[in-house]
């Protein structure tokens, strides 16, 4: 949905929709030419997955698809990495059984069955944008304030 109405439809160079352990929920789209338009779409999130359908085929590709993210190919660098990470997080093997185990045993039901959280998310309007001064001036109405970073690139001698 993200990806066909943000990057297809409208633009931009991408899009997604990121959900923590912790229940966060954030929602980004980069280089992108219709940020009131994008905006938009992300508040029709909850509505689109409460109408959502997929075939098994499609709902087994896109299973298929996640499983890179619990067992892809690394380098024993990347392996450590890793390690570090679920160490700091607090993760274990068992618990990323169980998440594969889960993602594996995705339904159109189940997924339909978000469309409130997404909804209520949305609601709360908390909204960051990093984008070029034009892009937020031409939409300065949809700011409590804007504040201008000052940035100045490094350069190597």
């Amino acid at each position: 949905f993200l990806h066909n109405q943000i990057r297809a439809k409208g633009g931009a160079y991408g899009s997604g929709l990121s959900i923590t352990q912790q229940g966060l929920l954030s929602t980004y789209s980069y280089r992108d030419p219709k940020l009131t338009e994008t905006i938009g779409v992300y508040k029709n999130m909850g509505s689109f997955m409460e109408e959502f359908d997929l075939s098994q085929d499609d709902l087994e590709l896109a299973i298929i698809g996640t499983i890179n993210a619990f067992d892809p190919p690394m380098s024993p660098r990347d392996k450590g990495i890793a390690a570090l990470y679920h160490l700091v997080r607090g993760t274990n093997y068992d618990m990323i059984e169980e998440r594969l185990k889960e993602a594996i045993g995705t339904t159109v039901e189940g997924l339909k069955k978000h469309h409130e959280m997404l909804t209520k998310a949305m609601e709360e309007e908390y909204l960051c944008v990093l984008g070029s001064e034009k892009a937020l001036t031409e939409n300065e109405e949809l700011f409590d304030r804007v504040v201008k970073l000052d940035y100045k690139a490094r350069t190597q001698s």
